[in-house]
This record gives C-alpha cells, structure tokens and sequence, in this order.
C-alpha cells in the first residue's frame, strides 16, 4: 500500500470504536516518503474538551514550540530546523506518528491501532533508518511486529540503552530491530511526562539520541 492509501485508510479507521464526539484519527501527510530516515512514535493525540484537534493545529503547536510536554521534550530534543520544518512541510526526513491515532482528553490508549496500521507505517517508508518511541505503549505496538523483541519488556530494554549510554558502548549490533527481514535502529525512551518518574534520566540520554541521529544521517 502506498503512503497517499495508507494515509486515507488511517483517518477513515473506526477500528477502535471512533466517537462522533472526538475528532477524527489524525495522520500527517508525507510528500516525499522515500526521504524519511527517522519514524518518532508518541502515545496519542490529546485532545481538550471542546477542541477539535487537527494535523494543521498539531503543526501550528510545533511552530511556537509546543504546548504539551511530549511537544516541547521533542523540539528540544530534535533542535536542528529539519525536524520541524519536515513535518510542517511535509517533506520529511522527520515523520511523527502515534501509537492511537484516534485524538481523546483521557489516556485511552488503544492496542488495536498498532496491530492494524505499524507494519504499513512501516513499509511505506523504504528508506527508514531509525525509529524512536516514547512510552511503555509505543514500545509494545513496535515490538510486538517486530522479528526480535516480541518477547522483550520495556524496562528491561530501557536499562540496557542506559547502561550502554553509561559506558558510551554505542554499537548498531546491540540497537537493531528486525522487521520484514530489514535492520533498523531502534531507540526506545520512557514517556517524557513529568508524572513519570523515568522522564528525569531523559536528558542524560542526549549521548546515544545524539549517536543516533549522526547513524541516521540526520545531523
């Protein structure tokens, strides 16, 4: 399936029992999916109560520096003009998804968006180099269709990227998830909430979210 039919299939989904009182699955659009080199995978659009959220207010957000703070940990984290600019214009090498695609006010994180939508996400980006997720559930949704971490907890695999970080052992031998007989860096990052307890070893992480980028060509 290309991205254009992937893309309406996702903002047409009622897979997960869509509310007519939510706005729609939300997807941004790719121009040039052959350039994306780094997928980032979030938990789900949060909507406030009696705000419709749409690609182009998410875009809007990033542009003055985003008010959520997954929004804001990921202009500061991926600082380099490429970032915001590919997901704003479209033309990658950046592209920002989520777990649900379906927008809610309330975690409401459902498991059916990842079984239905990753392995396509996947392959309509030829050239991915890098995934990156944030959260326990985004890890799940791309571990389970992944070749070798299907069985894989997150905290355990959390700890390895600190000890490696720890040791500055950065090896793509020991970072490599297995998908549809393909390697790709794989880089999976607690939940940056500030209720979350692990966010705050986020910042000592910039060394290995620095080596990745540099793998990837991104920086």
């Amino acid at each position: 399936m290309n991205f254009t039919n992937l893309r309406k299939n996702i903002k047409e989904c009622k897979e997960c029992g869509f509310k007519d009182n939510h706005s729609p699955p939300l997807y941004f659009n790719c121009t040039e999916p052959e350039k994306i080199h780094c997928l980032i995978i979030t938990e789900q659009p949060k909507e406030r109560e009696g705000n419709s959220l749409t690609e182009n207010s998410l875009k809007e957000d990033l542009k003055q520096s985003g008010t959520s703070t997954t929004r804001q940990w990921l202009i500061k984290t991926f600082s380099e003009p490429s970032f915001k600019d590919g997901i704003i214009n479209e033309t990658g090498p950046y592209y920002w998804t989520h777990h649900t695609k379906c927008p809610s006010g309330k975690r409401e994180i459902k498991k059916k968006c990842p079984a239905k939508w990753f392995k396509e996400e996947l392959l309509s980006f030829p050239n991915l180099k890098i995934i990156i997720s944030l959260g326990t559930e985004s890890f799940r949704g791309v571990a389970d269709i992944s070749d070798n971490f299907k069985k894989v907890d997150f905290y355990e695999y959390f700890w390895k990227e600190v000890e490696t970080t720890v040791k500055e052992e950065f090896k793509k031998s020991g970072v490599m998830l297995r998908f549809n007989n393909k390697d790709i860096l794989y880089l999976a990052l607690p939940h940056p909430s500030r209720k979350n307890p692990l966010s705050n070893l986020l910042p000592k992480l910039d060394p290995i979210i620095n080596w990745f980028k540099k793998e990837g060509d991104l920086i």
